[in-house]
């Protein structure tokens, strides 16, 4: 398998973003989701540190029938927050740590430049496995 350690947030990363501002309404972030087939949204707060809505979030809302009354600003939270250099061990760290399952990739002055979800670590780590099944099919080490 491919060494954590070694690869960057920035080798497994979903370059770019899509976002809302934070007054915008529950029931239009779950528009956006829907319509982009993603599972995040970042929203900017008022003190500019940039937060998150998950498909996890817009579930709640609707279970508490509260997707028409709720704003990005009320279902957002923070995530933590990763620089493009940073190791994927690193992200998985910080990840677990705040029970995430989506990481903020950002440059100077907090500058949103992607994400990084579980579902893109998976990929990587699934390639992986697909490069050293290959490689043993075509007699290399």
């Amino acid at each position: 398998m491919r060494d954590r350690e070694h690869a960057s947030v920035g080798d497994v990363m979903h370059r770019g973003v899509i976002g809302c501002a934070g007054e915008s309404s529950a029931l239009a972030v779950a528009r956006i989701m829907a319509a982009h087939r993603i599972h995040s949204v970042t929203v900017i707060g008022v003190d500019r540190v940039p937060r998150i809505v998950t498909d996890a979030d817009i579930a709640s809302a609707i279970y508490d029938d509260q997707l028409d009354t709720l704003t990005a600003d009320d279902l957002s939270r923070p995530s933590p927050l990763l620089r493009v250099s940073d190791s994927l061990a690193y992200a998985l760290e910080r990840m677990h740590e705040a029970s995430a399952t989506h990481a903020l990739v950002v440059g100077p002055s907090l500058r949103v430049l992607g994400v990084l979800s579980i579902l893109d670590v998976i990929e990587w780590l699934l390639s992986s496995i697909d490069h050293k099944v290959a490689a043993a099919a075509a007699g290399f080490p």
